[in-house]
């Protein structure tokens, strides 16, 4: 005789495994955390910012750009709350000119684009934090 799981198991399972993830993930730079932001719905795009780290955290062979140069930045939203993050530049050694800021767009741990401005583009709670963690 087979037994039926109850509704609300399965709802439990299916809640947990949808709203507890951006718990796990935040501020963990790992791959598992990138990708598994990346594909839930329920976590949105939102911009921070960040000071362009000195030097790469590491360096992967890449074979369409050569070699990729990992960073780990902190960053900060328009409300001055800090996230860690890793962004990788693609080929490129430096993410941007020196005296530029990064302005990044995630989603939970994923960077999906980042530019480079200058401070006085950046909203004043993410500019005061940076300035902060910088010194």
């Amino acid at each position: 005789m087979k037994r039926k799981l109850p509704l609300s198991f399965i709802l439990l399972i299916c809640g947990l495994i949808l709203f507890l993830p951006p718990k796990l993930t935040e501020n963990n730079t790992a791959d598992w955390a990138i990708q598994l932001d990346a594909l839930n719905p329920f976590i949105k795009t939102k911009e921070v910012y960040a000071r362009i780290p000195e030097k790469p955290l590491t360096s992967l062979r890449d074979p369409k750009h050569g070699i990729d140069y990992i960073y780990l930045a902190d960053t900060f939203d328009q409300q001055g709350r800090k996230r860690n993050v890793q962004v990788k530049s693609y080929g490129r050694e430096r993410l941007a000119p020196l005296g530029h800021y990064l302005k990044l767009k995630i989603k939970g741990q994923a960077v999906y684009a980042y530019e480079a401005v200058m401070f006085d583009q950046i909203p004043k709670p993410a500019l005061q934090n940076l300035r902060v963690a910088t010194k």
